[in-house]
């Protein structure tokens, strides 16, 4: 489990990733005039049966912002190279060192060429793993919760939408 002082940079930093999201969201809207909630990806679901790019989609079960059928179904309609990991966390929550792992090992294994050593990737798995164990890569397991409700969250970009709206005619966005 984590220890208050873990729970408050857990806090910190998913209100600062909120306040960021408030930032882009209201430039977005400034520059180019929509709102980047009402941008649907799975409308466009019939172009990426012919996508080839590579593509690792992370979700969180306990996401409550972005349902985890979102990438489910991004996931069943890529026509290409696409690989689904689902997480035992929320939307806020720091990503296990194992997702990072497997996003590493997935832009490695799409990087090499055909005649890649299996020695070498075997290596930086070694590697990887071992950050993992040191800590410096992820968090340690699923955290689960990141301690901020979807309410929290709203209230903290309202606030910093607001704040931003107010600033926006003295030049904040050029």
């Amino acid at each position: 489990g984590q220890g208050s002082g873990e729970t408050g940079r857990t806090l910190v930093a998913g209100a600062a990733a909120e306040a960021a999201l408030a930032l882009v969201r209201s430039s977005v809207r400034h520059r180019a005039g929509f709102d980047v909630y009402d941008v649907a990806p799975l409308d466009h679901v019939a172009t990426l049966r012919h996508c080839a790019t590579p593509a690792l989609l992370l979700h969180g079960t306990r996401d409550d912002f972005i349902p985890a059928d979102h990438a489910r179904d991004l996931h069943a309609a890529h026509g290409g190279d696409a690989e689904l990991l689902l997480l035992d966390v929320d939307h806020q929550a720091p990503r296990p060192a194992r997702a990072i792992v497997r996003a590493c090992l997935f832009a490695y294994d799409r990087l090499q060429s055909g005649d890649a050593d299996a020695g070498e990737r075997a290596a930086y798995a070694r590697h990887l793993d071992r950050l993992a164990a040191d800590g410096l890569l992820g968090a340690k397991e699923d955290q689960g919760a990141s301690g901020l409700s979807r309410e929290r969250q709203r209230a903290l970009e309202d606030q910093v939408a607001a704040r931003v709206a107010g600033r926006v005619s003295g030049g904040l966005f050029g």
